[in-house]
């Protein structure tokens, strides 16, 4: 067998965490500008849907920016927001 990478959380913080709001911002551009360098990708908005569906499974609330949709005001906004609700 291959020696454990990390030591495992106490049972407390466990439980602390499955009980805490969890949040996650997902940001998945395919299409960046020519002048970037930076071709076509293929399916990071596919990533974010299945990444999203998965983590909502298990309780996060999650903000999905796709193309378009995440620009770095969207996303300077997302990370605020998120701050406000768990903080708050």
């Amino acid at each position: 067998t291959r020696p454990k990478r990390f030591d495992p959380l106490p049972d407390a913080e466990v439980t602390a965490f499955d009980r805490s709001r969890k949040v996650a911002i997902l940001v998945g551009v395919a299409q960046y500008p020519t002048y970037s360098g930076i071709g076509r990708l293929l399916y990071p908005v596919d990533d974010v849907d299945k990444l999203g569906a998965e983590l909502k499974r298990v309780g996060y609330t999650v903000i999905p920016l796709t193309n378009g949709e995440a620009t770095r005001e969207s996303i300077k906004n997302a990370l605020s927001n998120v701050k406000r609700v768990l903080e708050g």
